[in-house]
């Protein structure tokens, strides 16, 4: 006599998977959930910077589904650290690598950059 049936092995997958993908949702909810909390409490910055590079990160697009394109730009500031910080597409499209100017962010949202005609951040 076997110690399982096939019914409860198959009830038993089932439930595993379900286990699984209700996890991976919640997970990914409660982190983002924290990050936003994170975000609120952290103090607004605006402090000088520069933009050293920009980048796009494309998911899907393959077959019939749809294109999602996420827009990232590293700044650096006076001290020499650097902070990447997720933009929209129209803010995206108005920096350009090697800008100086004004970064406003509060945590790890960016907020403004403004930017000035100089070539250092001691002007």
């Amino acid at each position: 006599m076997l110690w399982f049936d096939e019914f409860s092995f198959v009830s038993l997958f089932i439930s595993m998977i379900f286990f699984i993908v209700f996890g991976t949702f919640a997970f990914v909810i409660l982190n983002g959930i924290r990050q936003w909390t994170k975000n609120n409490n952290a103090p607004e910055l605006t402090v000088p910077s520069k933009i050293v590079t920009k980048r796009t990160d494309t998911r899907g697009g393959a077959g019939n589904s749809s294109a999602h394109t996420s827009y990232y730009v590293t700044f650096e500031v006076q001290s020499g650290d650097r902070i990447e910080l997720k933009l929209d597409g129209r803010n995206y499209g108005l920096l350009a690598e090697h800008d100086f100017g004004i970064l406003t962010f509060q945590g790890t949202r960016f907020k403004t950059f403004e930017r000035h005609k100089k070539e250092s951040y001691d002007e």
